[in-house]
């Protein structure tokens, strides 16, 4: 089985075999190049596999996706959509479809980790274009969530609203072991950013924690994921693929 999440800015492949990811790779991609972008992922020789898509990027890129799809002759492909229950988590949305299918693959995903105690609330941090922290108690009923800007749209955003100040608006998680405040503008935005977008993170995972009486479990994922994880003062796990891990549970269980 294959499967692919199409994010703001990458595309994600994984196949998986008897459970396990065997095989990834990570493209990044325009929308001016996507068709170009996708085919460095999407190979025809694939095109028996049952492939199941995560696709947050819009209706318009998804019409060319499913074109590159055909030209392949993928016949086996299901999109993954957010639904009020599947796989044992309950939506606290009450207009489902407003809720990112990516949020929802990872919950489900966060939800029957090998590393959740059957007591374990869960929380899921998604650190990529934007920020989303979602938290799942024990009984799979979703408590809500938060949606923030991520490390460099928030970088981005200070840069371009501002017109007194000149920086790179990307920079790199290696950043991470310079001191807390910066001696020129550059570092100034780059750390002050770094340094508001973890508090807030920390400190809303704190405050769901006491809520759960301690008992949660903390997956992190996404672009930024890793080194987010390295950088949170709360015990936490890293996770990459938690999203393709909520595809195939929905592959295997569907809305069970």
């Amino acid at each position: 089985m294959l499967t692919i999440d199409i994010g703001n800015s990458r595309i994600k492949w994984c196949r998986f075999r008897d459970g396990d990811i065997v095989e990834h790779r990570v493209q990044a991609y325009s929308v001016e190049s996507f068709e170009t972008d996708l085919r460095r992922v999407v190979s025809p020789q694939d095109a028996s596999c049952r492939l199941m898509m995560s696709h947050v990027a819009g209706e318009a890129l998804k019409k060319r996706l499913i074109r590159v799809l055909d030209e392949n002759r993928y016949s086996n492909v299901s999109f993954a959509q957010t639904q009020a229950q599947q796989c044992g988590v309950r939506n606290s949305y009450e207009k489902t479809e407003n809720m990112g299918v990516d949020r929802w693959l990872a919950m489900i995903a966060g939800f029957h980790s090998p590393l959740k105690q059957t007591s374990d609330a869960v929380c899921v941090v998604d650190c990529g274009t934007a920020i989303t922290l979602d938290v799942v108690d024990s009984k799979g009923v979703h408590q809500g969530g938060l949606i923030m800007p991520g490390l460099q749209t928030m970088c981005a955003s200070l840069v371009s609203g501002t017109s007194r100040i000149q920086a790179d608006k990307q920079f790199e998680s290696g950043e991470l072991s310079e001191p807390a405040l910066a001696a020129s503008t550059e570092q100034a935005v780059k750390q002050g950013c770094r340094q508001l977008m973890l508090e807030g993170v920390s400190g809303i995972i704190a405050r769901q924690k006491q809520a759960a009486n301690g008992a949660m479990l903390c997956l992190v994922t996404g672009g930024d994921g890793e080194w987010v994880s390295e950088a949170l003062v709360h015990k936490n796990a890293y996770e990459p693929f938690l999203v393709h891990y909520g595809l195939q549970r929905i592959a295997d269980e569907g809305n069970s």
